[in-house]
Parts: structure tokens; C-alpha cells; sequence
């Protein structure tokens, strides 16, 4: 089944990368909409005769993944707001609802289950945030670099086109990382 739109609403920049990353990944949805709190998700999805218009097809969207710990907006929040709107407006009835989340309460999961729109909870892997990432790559672009680590990169690398450079930049990131002490 094709989505014709996701949204993504977390207050991790991070985060929200990944997801989308992965989602484009699928090729199960065109588009994809972000927020960064509960507050921007409803201005967003508001007033619905607007944005349906400037997103034809594409709006309402039809899986929206809500973090919990957000601020202006907490998940719980926008849940409830959310709830509303459903009555108000049937055309975001459809829409079905998936938590993603770094929260290891299992009230929280409760809470979240309880709305019978949320039909799953998905746990952010906290052991990730203590992986490394670095970027080797062959761009060498002050937007990319910039934008990598916005996001939260240990490193970004540009690959050079001579074979044994790039052996010797490998070696080095590697030998590099294996002395750092990394959180456990």
C-alpha cells in the first residue's frame, strides 16, 4: 500500500532525519512533513480547506509518527488536541497514528495506547545516540558539511580519489575512533 503523505513531529533534528531517511527508503510515501512540536503539527494541520489545497493529494497525511517529550507541546498534549480535531473535521479520521519515542515508562505506552487512533509504540534505541557517525563522502560542500553536523555527526571526511589516500583516511578514522573513550 502507497501513502501519499507522513508526518514526522519530534523535537530532535536528528531523529527526525532518521526516520525520514528510512521512510523515503521504503518508497511507501511521497511526502513527508516535519514538526518540531505538538503546537507546530497543529498549526500545520490547520485549517484543513487551506492545506489540503496547497498539498492536493497529499493532505491530511495518512501516518504521523509523535515523539512524547517535546516542548511548547508535549505528544500527550497533541494527542488530546488531536482528538478534537478528529471530531471536528472527519477527514483526519484516516489517519493513523504511531509513537515514537525515547520514553521507557511503560505509563507513558499506556497513556499512548489508550487513544484508539495510536496503533503502535515504536522505542527510539537510546544506544544508538553513543554511535559514531561519520560521513565519508565525495562532496565537499560547506551546506553538506554544515548540515551533517547540525545533525549531530562525529565527523565528515571527504573522500579522496587517489585508492591508497583512501586507504590511508580509512586507517586513520579508524585507529582514530579506537582509542576514544565512548559512553557505554
Amino acid at each position: 500500500m502507497k501513502l501519499h503523505a507522513a508526518m514526522i513531529i519530534d523535537d530532535s533534528k536528528a531523529d527526525r532525519y532518521i526516520l525520514k531517511r528510512l521512510l523515503s527508503q521504503t518508497g511507501l510515501v511521497d511526502t513527508i512533513h516535519e514538526a518540531d512540536n505538538g503546537q507546530s503539527a497543529l498549526d500545520f494541520l490547520n485549517p484543513y480547506e487551506e492545506k489540503s489545497t496547497l498539498y492536493p493529494n497529499k493532505f491530511p497525511p495518512n501516518i504521523i509518527f509523535l515523539d512524547i517529550n517535546m516542548p511548547l507541546m508535549d505528544g500527550f498534549t497533541f494527542l488530546e488536541k488531536y482528538s478534537k480535531l478528529r471530531i471536528e473535521n472527519k477527514n483526519y479520521l484516516s489517519a493513523i497514528l504511531m509513537m515514537f519515542t525515547s520514553s521507557e515508562q511503560s505509563e507513558d505506552r499506556e497513556k499512548a495506547l489508550s487513544f484508539d487512533f495510536v496503533k503502535g509504540y515504536i522505542k527510539k534505541d537510546p544506544n544508538l545516540k553513543s554511535i559514531p557517525v561519520i560521513i565519508l563522502t565525495t562532496s565537499d560542500a560547506v551546506q553538506d558539511k554544515s548540515q551533517s553536523f547540525k545533525l549531530g555527526v562525529s565527523g565528515y571526511f571527504v573522500k579522496p580519489f587517489d585508492n591508497s589516500a583512501f586507504v590511508k583516511s580509512i586507517d586513520a578514522i579508524y585507529n582514530y575512533w579506537s582509542i576514544c573513550e565512548l559512553p557505554k
